[in-house]
Parts: structure tokens; sequence; C-alpha cells
């Protein structure tokens, strides 16, 4: 078996239903009414899978890519595979589902300045599309040489 794919589709996953989660904590009351992606109960709401379902799925997901890392070869294999996922996942699930739920728009380009500890980061679409193209080129070199 392809545990470095199989980690990787695990991490996908993980960015899967966190853009969910996180899309349902910034959407407004509108969205999370009428959004296809989560809704609170999904016998009233139009979502896909409720709240408590993408949390499930996120500690899933989390649980089998600890175990699937467990059969990677080396480190080199485990770090790669996880920052190529985990930029890939958070630039091209992550942000798309995220923006999808909010916006109505997976694609929404007005991006604002990111805050972390304090500090405002500028980020912008391009910053996203550079950022997923580098974890696919670590993914891609990973898996194709190493």
């Amino acid at each position: 078996m392809n545990w470095k794919l199989v980690f990787a589709i695990f991490i996908w996953m993980w960015a899967l239903a966190r853009g969910a989660l996180e899309g349902w904590v910034w959407a407004d009351d509108t969205r999370k009414a009428t959004n296809k992606v989560i809704g609170i109960d999904i016998r009233i709401t139009k979502g896909l899978v409720d709240y408590h379902g993408w949390r499930n799925i996120e500690a899933l997901s989390m649980l089998m890519a600890m175990t699937a890392c467990r059969f990677l070869v080396s480190w080199t294999d485990f770090f790669m595979i996880l920052i190529g996922a985990y930029l890939t996942g958070i630039y091209g699930i992550y942000e798309r589902v995220l923006n999808q739920i909010v916006f109505k728009n997976a694609f929404y380009a007005e991006k604002k300045k990111y805050t972390l500890m304090g500090y405002d980061i500028p980020t912008s679409i391009v910053v996203d599309y550079v950022l997923f193209s580098v974890g696919a080129c670590l993914l891609y070199f990973n898996m194709t040489y190493m």
C-alpha cells in the first residue's frame, strides 16, 4: 500500500473538515441556513453533513493520519508529505471550503489581513496559489523520486 498517499489523503480530509467547521464559525445566520456543506442538523438545514459529523470526520482523519504515518519509511518522507499535504490542504481545500460557506464563492479574492498573535500578516489569493503550488511540488517530488 502507498502509505505516503494514504497519509496525505487523511491530512486533506482533516483540512476539509476543518474548513467546514471554520466556515460555520465565520458565516452569518443566512449563510448558516443556506450553505450546502454544513448545517446544525441535516434534517433541518441543507448541509451535506452536520456540525458534529464534521467534528467526527476531523478527529477520525487525524487518528488515521497518525496511524498511516507509522508506516512511512523515513523522517524525510514524513516531513515532506506532512508539509506538502498541509500546504495543499490548507490553501487548496480548507480555504476553498471556508470561502464557499462564508462568501458563497470558493475562490473569493478579497482576502483580509491575517492576524496571528497580534501581528497583521498581509495575504491574498496569489499567496494561496503560491503556497498550494509549493505543497504540490513537495508531494510530487517525494512521491515520484523518493
